[in-house]
């Protein structure tokens, strides 16, 4: 799912819902880049209830009309 709605109103309605989708334990992974809100993100998933944790992290680097990944860990 992309998400660049204004105000974020997809991924919070698709976090404010998700645990209609969910067993007890289920997770969700999430990816989300630096040129969004990460704050508001972390926010969300505190309002609803969901420990949250950074698995691997990416740099990017937009060159032209494509893009190059450089793995940082």
């Amino acid at each position: 799912m992309a998400i660049t709605d204004a105000n974020y109103r997809t991924l919070t309605t698709f976090v404010r819902n998700a645990r209609r989708y969910l067993r007890v334990g289920g997770r969700m992974l999430v990816f989300f880049g630096t040129s969004g809100d990460l704050g508001y993100l972390k926010q969300l998933l505190a309002e609803e209830g969901y420990a949250h944790e950074v698995l691997a992290t990416r740099e990017v680097v937009k060159t032209g009309y494509g893009w190059i990944t450089t793995r940082t860990e």
